[in-house]
């Protein structure tokens, strides 16, 4: 369930816990800080309006959810009452990963090559053709296995050079960030970068830069996002 933040000036729409407009399964969009009311109404799954549900110093953003109409996928609660236990159960984890996200926003970008240039040619294993019988099929074709291993370790090698420069680029304008490296031969580099809002328009000229300067790569930038990569585990 996302940890986030839903803002306005205007009046919360946050109701009690009693009240006949949350009777029934509640769809879970986020859990919110309590002092921080709706933008504006929302209509959430089949237009039906998304209202707070506080606690303490967080909320729960809930509407009602018909499951005989929607299948949503996410988290669905049966009541009122078992939104409030959920969040007193994990209160402790979900307040202090608001006041550590607090201000933030979640930048995804993914680099994108062209694999069959990036993959490297694939060398004969230095000796092996000399080898006694090394002209038999057996042997032809455990010497494309190798070349076929020794051209992935070199792509991957060139994926880890890319995701390093990124973090070295990158990085320091983030509060943190993570990085997975060859989630397909196609995206050597796919990352989540957290961030203060003020700070986004900097690391998308940084990325953009790195564009110019690696025409041969494609930095697609996506967001800002809540952050989910960066909330506690289980949170």
């Amino acid at each position: 369930m996302p940890v986030g933040s839903i803002t306005t000036p205007a009046k919360s729409l946050s109701i009690p816990m009693n009240s006949q407009r949350t009777q029934g399964r509640l769809y879970l969009y986020a859990i919110v800080a309590g002092d921080q009311p709706l933008a504006r109404p929302l209509a959430g799954l089949a237009d039906a309006p998304v209202t707070l549900l506080p606690y303490q110093q967080i909320a729960a953003a809930v509407s009602q959810v018909d499951l005989d109409g929607v299948k949503p996928v996410g988290t669905v609660l049966s009541s009122a009452e078992k939104v409030h236990e959920t969040l007193a159960e994990r209160y402790d984890t979900y307040l202090a990963d608001l006041q550590r996200l607090g201000g933030q926003v979640e930048i995804g970008l993914r680099v994108v090559w062209d694999v069959e240039a990036a993959r490297p040619g694939q060398p004969d294993p230095q000796g092996f053709a000399s080898f006694p019988g090394s002209g038999g099929p057996g042997a032809r074709y455990m010497l494309t296995r190798v070349q076929e291993a020794a051209a992935e370790r070199l792509l991957k090698e060139q994926a880890q050079a890319l995701a390093a420069w990124c973090r070295q680029r990158l990085g320091p304008l983030a509060s943190d960030m993570v990085t997975r490296v060859l989630a397909t031969d196609g995206l050597p580099v796919s990352a989540a970068f957290l961030v203060p809002r003020e700070g986004v328009a900097a690391l998308l000229a940084e990325a953009a830069q790195m564009q110019r300067e690696s025409p041969e790569l494609a930095f697609v930038c996506t967001g800002p996002w809540p952050p989910y990569h960066f909330v506690e585990r289980g949170a």
